[in-house]
């Protein structure tokens, strides 16, 4: 039985890194669809296909599979004003995939002919979960969004239904910046265009939007925004996901050091609202040479129901301090007084077993990102000597120390004592500037935790654990106590007179059976010191019993 955890460990290892394998040999595999630079030629002739959503043949309402005469674009509008171009800004949501807001390019074309292609949103936030690749993709870092045009009242109803505030910035552009932003949205729209692979801070719906308006206006933006950002992207990545914390602390949880690194104001734009701070404070030039705020114009769409999200990351490690140490003080509890208990036993080996599973399945997966997927946020991850990989053979020592498996605390104390040496080692090692990652939070709940586990499992194993293997052992404690063999039940006086009077006749003498003489040696009756003095002789004689020697 000592082999099982052993064998339970090998398993788990191997299982994990097959399921690593089996990911990336089908995310590779799969065809991937890149987006392509935009290019500097002619604009292409567009298919005139509708988008999702809009009404079969037309607003005229022909019927379906006859082309309706597009009505002929207005002429009573100025040539200034039949293209306009806003910003819309999408506040955070409820579900996690909303919790950083999300925004999108408004054109307005009264040039249009189809009157559902007049006011045509270009969301760069399109992707799906009918993908069968998706799971792998996304654990890969290879992962897909595309660009997507869609009706504004469609997309604007869709918002107020989640409760989420819609923002309209109108762009004091000149008739070329706007034609060109159409073309380049119209080119990147197109299927062999559209597809980019995502990334959370660097390529993402917002700076797609941002690089857009930065090109069409000759790379003001970003010279608007070279200034030193106000905070990192963890820090901004926190303060986002305070309310959810189930995603707060997996985000923080599973990301590296590059989060940390101080950035810009236009590395701040990741995130849609932050991208509507900077475009406040951009300048353009018009045709008449006059510089002037590239935003015209704000206006609301629709009024959040939620209360904005905090503009300061939340201080939560010393909750997370005591929350370790009262998990730790739990698990030492626990073990000491599982050495006269079993119940407690039996639950602190519940508790080590599903404490294994998780951060040993965290352990590995750090490992598995740094290795074999596309996530560079996160790469070089300070958390795996947290979260150690070794953990995973706590699972199946937990289960067995629940079972009363003496051996397996003798085990489990070793990896556990391992545990808490890669944690007080992650904290010494912040005294160096290569150690600079931001995990205080994990910090303060596992040092205490691990401590607490390893003060419980060492109760376990030198009390618990020796106490049975001496039990174990036959008739120990006998041999101990009782080093005295019991001496044989005395003899009558009759036979040991006998047996005397036996030993000193001579061999020429008439049997035993013959009565001796009146007053011969036989006819003396012993003492008890002698009686006394024969017994331990004899007891000499005999060789000691098993438990006496």
């Amino acid at each position: 039985m000592a082999s099982i955890p052993n064998k339970l460990l090998s398993s788990a290892v191997r299982t994990t890194l097959l399921l690593a394998l089996v990911c990336a040999v089908v995310a590779v595999a799969w065809p991937q669809r890149e987006g392509r630079a935009q290019s500097e030629g002619p604009s292409p002739t567009l298919s005139g296909a509708p988008p999702a959503g809009a009404p079969p043949g037309g607003a005229e309402g022909t019927p379906s599979g006859r082309r309706a005469r597009a009505p002929l674009p207005p002429t009573n509008v100025p040539p200034e004003q039949r293209i306009r171009v806003y910003v819309l800004t999408f506040t955070p949501g409820d579900h996690p995939f909303y919790k950083f807001g999300h925004n999108a390019i408004w054109i307005h074309d009264e040039t249009a002919r189809e009157p559902y292609r007049r006011d045509l949103v270009y969301n760069y936030g399109m992707f799906t979960f009918g993908d069968p690749a998706l799971i792998p993709k996304f654990f890969l870092g290879r992962f897909l969004y595309w660009l997507e045009p869609h009706g504004l009242a469609g997309t604007v109803r869709g918002y107020k239904k989640e409760e989420r505030g819609v923002y309209a910035q109108e762009l004091d552009l000149t008739m070329a910046q706007e034609l060109e932003l159409k073309r380049l949205l119209e080119e990147n729209s197109l299927d062999e265009n559209k597809y980019y692979k995502y990334d959370y801070y660097r390529d993402n719906c917002s700076t797609r939007v941002r690089d857009m308006i930065d090109r069409v206006t000759d790379g003001r933006l970003r010279k608007a925004s070279e200034g030193k950002g106000r905070l990192n992207w963890r820090e901004h990545t926190s303060r986002l996901t305070a309310d959810l914390v189930s995603e707060y602390v997996i985000l923080n949880l599973v990301m590296g050091d590059l989060i940390d690194q101080p950035r810009t104001v236009w590395e701040e734009s990741f995130i849609p609202m932050e991208l509507q701070k900077v475009l406040r404070t951009v300048s353009v030039v018009g045709d008449d040479g006059v510089e002037r705020p590239l935003v015209k114009a704000e206006s609301t769409l629709v009024e959040p129901v939620k209360p904005p999200p905090l503009e300061d990351p939340p201080r939560r490690w010393p909750h997370s301090l005591v929350l370790g140490a009262l998990f730790g003080g739990a698990l030492f509890g626990l073990g000491r007084a599982g050495v006269k208990s079993r119940a407690p036993r039996a639950l602190y080996g519940v508790l080590m077993s599903l404490a294994g599973l998780m951060f040993g399945f965290f352990g590995v997966f750090f490992l598995a990102a740094w290795a074999f997927t596309d996530h560079e946020v996160g790469y070089r991850n300070e958390n795996v000597l947290l979260c150690v990989p070794w953990a995973f053979g706590l699972v199946g020592m937990g289960v067995n120390i629940a079972r009363n498996r003496v051996a397996s605390a003798t085990r489990a104390e070793k990896l556990v004592k391992a545990a808490v040496a890669a944690a007080c080692l992650a904290l010494v090692l912040k005294v160096l500037p290569w150690f600079d990652q931001d995990n205080w939070l994990f910090l303060a709940f596992f040092v205490p935790f691990w401590a607490g586990a390893f003060l419980g499992i060492r109760e376990l194993s030198s009390k618990w654990a020796g106490a049975a293997i001496s039990a174990a052992l036959p008739d120990a404690p006998a041999a101990v106590t009782d080093p005295k063999p019991k001496p044989k039940p005395k003899p009558a006086e009759g036979k040991t007179a006998a047996k005397k009077g036996s030993e000193a006749k001579p061999a020429d003498e008439k049997p035993a059976d013959e009565k001796p003489a009146k007053g011969g040696p036989a006819d003396k009756k012993p003492s008890d010191e002698d009686a006394e003095a024969e017994q331990a002789k004899e007891n000499q004689d005999e060789p000691a019993p098993p438990d006496a020697q």
